[in-house]
């Protein structure tokens, strides 16, 4: 027996045979601990000696945990942690003594503020095997629809979600919209219906709607049932079986054989069930099952119609080879915070969802315009994405990646040379060049360096001063044409703004510290901006909502002592957008005059000003069309995209996104110099000097190569201004979808009420 173990069993025996029961209490508390750890490093090193997860992409899974506010992603974090032996205790919201959850605002509040990673080993908890060890880094999300950027970012690296959805609530507003960007970036998903254990919960319920508002198909893998009054878990993939969790925070997994003539109750409604026999329980779950993965598997339905027998491993392969095609969503059951049915879930998160070899194939654009599948091998060059920028007191900027191949004779290590190909500067030549001091390994706010990152990992790399969330991190010495740009993470605009002052009023050292703090918070989240009213000179922060912007505001006075900033009241941010197009157009004014076009069809700009002693010329074909509503948001795109196009557009248009597609027939360093200027129109419309948005702007001819820069960049903001206004410009108001769910008793009290409230905002 080894020594500790000796100190262990003597420290308990003495203070059990004391009156010391509250020392004794803690004594059993951590040797359960201790022997957990134990237990857990002998796999540790039994995978690492066999195999080493993170060192086989085909055992990594990358998982985000998105769900509607307040449905228990937290809570599922911490005891995952907990039961992977990375933490010690379990974190409680309501204590605000969460791992996840570190900021000061986070646990005073008792909500997620930002995305926070980890790493853990796993398992399956239902085999003894050491060699099915699984890394499954994990994101967990906000819920608050205020974060909604924070999900974006975090799914835009990710490979499967788990979506967690409250057993009594049912689908919520914000559970749709999670749904929705899992979508976007063809996310397998794994529902886990969390809660369960209240009385008020109803699960049947739960898988009708998942069905009608989320339009997949279900597929219910366990089940609350109740066997002599106590509560657990139905494996309906393994006929036999029940599990029990046990322990002090249910870590102990108790699996019992079922006889047939059983009689049990589920709990798959809110009213109570009647018992049945476990056989019959079992076969109509099965059947339900069995139909669903039958209609997308012509194998399983053959044999489902001819009444043969149908394995388990046959049920297991197809129902994973229906997740990862999009057609199935497994459903699990059970409640975090009653420690019911979570080592099952990281059971079919390793089981059903992909690794970064089986992910849906990612687009790139390569340096020359093309769109090509992003490799999955891992001895292929460096390609990284930075997803996240958090500003660390000790560290300086840490930059949030997911390695997509690492790089076989190269890999991402300190002091590797980068190239960062960013969306001002996507080009080989203008790319910044940065040295990486540091391959950090993240839990939460806690990081530790590693040798070099492994291909399909999330890592955070130091010495980054110039990349920021959305850029592609390339090696330095690669051949260029193989170099891909990943599509950046489209960034909201905001809707609320707020007026900053320090009690120290306009002193040029204080607005330059709040300057400065502005913009490492806006690196840090780039949903929020900040600019100088021209009109009243107030400095102005925008973000999504009031929500966001108080916290903002906390974490200037917190994080980067501006305890005298305070904050005005919050405005509704307003836009402008066309309505129309500017084709065709005739005539000119403001300088800009309209010239045939070589098709007809397109006009040409041409500027002759003189500016001092300096004459600019320049002359330029240009059109603005709107982008039209958004079927996702339900109203006008906030997105705007800014183009140059040779006179014939073939252009690939598949990658989408808020940044210029280029094409190779115009000049690097004029594509940046003509995006400027394009960009700077946009942001001031011609009718009431608002930030257009939902609009295309599109530079498709420079005629005069030999323009200064400065010519060029006046000449493209003038000629999108023309063109927008004689597109037409019309206000644009945010326009918010509002789902209010009122008990029946009070509902004749409070229906005007909202509407009340709408008319006196207005």
């Amino acid at each position: 027996m080894p020594p500790f173990w000796r100190g262990f069993k003597s420290s308990l025996a003495s203070f059990v045979n004391t009156s010391h029961l509250w020392e004794a209490k803690h004594v059993i508390r951590d040797w359960q601990w201790l022997s957990r750890r134990c237990r857990l490093r002998s796999y540790s090193e039994a995978a690492t000696t066999v195999e080493d997860p993170a060192a086989n992409v085909g055992r990594v899974r990358n998982v985000g945990i998105v769900a509607h506010v307040d449905a228990g992603k937290t809570t599922l974090t911490e005891k995952i942690l907990y039961y992977a032996g990375i933490s010690r205790r379990v974190g409680n919201v309501d204590r605000g003594d969460t791992v996840m959850d570190y900021l000061s605002e986070e646990r005073q509040r008792g909500i997620t503020v930002q995305a926070a990673a980890t790493s853990v080993p796993w398992r399956f908890c239902r085999e003894a095997n050491q060699k099915t060890g699984c890394l499954i880094n994990i994101i967990d999300t906000p819920g608050h629809v205020d974060f909604t950027f924070e999900v974006e970012r975090s799914l835009s690296v990710m490979d499967g979600a788990i979506v967690l959805i409250d057993a009594v609530a049912g689908v919520q507003a914000q559970t749709a919209t999670v749904w929705r960007q899992a979508e976007r970036y063809a996310l397998p998903r794994i529902i886990f219906l969390n809660k369960c254990d209240r009385n008020e919960a109803d699960i049947t319920r739960c898988l009708t709607r998942i069905r009608s508002a989320l339009g997949c198909r279900p597929v219910l893998l366990t089940a609350p049932v109740e066997l002599d009054g106590e509560i657990g878990i139905a494996d309906l993939l393994e006929a036999d079986r029940l599990l029990f969790f046990e322990g002090l925070h249910g870590e102990v997994v108790r699996s019992v054989q079922m006889m047939p003539n059983t009689i049990v109750q589920p709990n798959l409604t809110s009213f109570q069930s009647a018992s049945v026999l476990w056989s019959e329980f079992i076969r109509n779950q099965q059947e339900s099952m069995i139909e669903s993965l039958a209609e997308c598997n012509d194998q399983l339905c053959g044999k489902y119609l001819d009444g043969a027998p149908i394995e388990q491993r046959e049920l297991r392969n197809a129902l994973r080879s229906a997740t990862l095609q999009h057609q199935v969503v497994p459903v699990l059951c059970g409640s975090a915070l009653h420690n019911v049915g979570v080592q099952p879930l990281l059971d079919a998160v390793v089981e059903f969802l992909p690794s970064p070899e089986e992910c849906a194939p990612r687009r790139g654009e390569a340096l020359d315009g093309g769109v090509h599948d992003v490799s999955r091998i891992p001895g292929d060059p460096l390609l990284a994405f930075a997803f996240k920028v958090q500003q660390d007191t000790h560290r300086g900027p840490l930059v949030f990646v997911r390695v997509f191949s690492s790089g076989a004779s190269e890999p991402l290590k300190p002091g590797k040379v980068i190239k960062v190909l960013s969306a001002d500067r996507p080009n080989w030549q203008e790319a910044a060049q940065e040295r990486v001091n540091a391959v950090l390994r993240v839990h939460a706010d806690h990081f530790t360096p590693v040798e070099s990152a492994q291909s399909g990992g999330i890592y955070a790399l130091s010495g980054l001063k110039r990349a920021r969330t959305g850029d592609t991190l390339v090696s330095a010495t690669a051949d260029p044409k193989s170099v891909l740009r990943l599509p950046p993470i489209p960034i909201p605009e905001p809707m609320f703004s707020v007026a900053l002052e320090r009690d120290s009023g306009y002193q040029r050292s204080s607005q330059e510290a709040l300057v400065a703090a502005l913009q490492l918070l806006v690196r840090d989240d780039p949903s929020l901006r900040y600019h100088e009213d021209e009109r009243t000179g107030e400095l102005l922060l925008s973000g999504m909502g009031e929500l966001h912007l108080d916290i903002a505001h906390k974490r200037l006075q917190q994080e980067f002592g501006l305890s005298d900033l305070r904050m005005s009241a919050p405005r509704v941010a307003l836009y402008e957008t066309i309505v129309g197009s500017s084709l065709p157009i005739n005539g000119g004014d403001s300088g800009i005059r309209c010239a045939d076009n070589i098709n007809d069809q397109i006009p040409i700009y041409s500027m002759d000003r003189a500016v001092g002693a300096t004459r600019l010329t320049a002359a330029m074909s240009v059109s603005v069309h709107s982008l039209g509503q958004d079927d996702h948001n339900g109203g006008i795109r906030l997105e705007n995209e800014a183009r140059i196009c040779p006179a014939v557009h073939s252009k690939d248009d598949s990658l989408g996104g808020t940044n210029p597609s280029i094409c190779s027939s115009v000049p690097l360093w004029m594509q940046r110099i003509l995006i400027e200027g394009a960009r700077a129109a946009l942001r001031r419309g011609p009718r009431f000097g608002l930030p257009v948005i939902g609009t295309r702007a599109v530079i498709h001819q420079v005629l005069t190569e030999s323009a200064s820069e400065a010519a060029l960049r006046a000449c493209a903001a003038e000629a999108i201004h023309a063109a927008l206004f004689r597109a037409k410009t019309s206000l644009v108001e945010p326009v918010m979808r509002v789902q209010i769910l009122l008990d029946s008793s009070v509902m004749l009290a409070t229906e005007s009420n909202p509407k009340k409230d709408a008319r006196q905002q207005r």
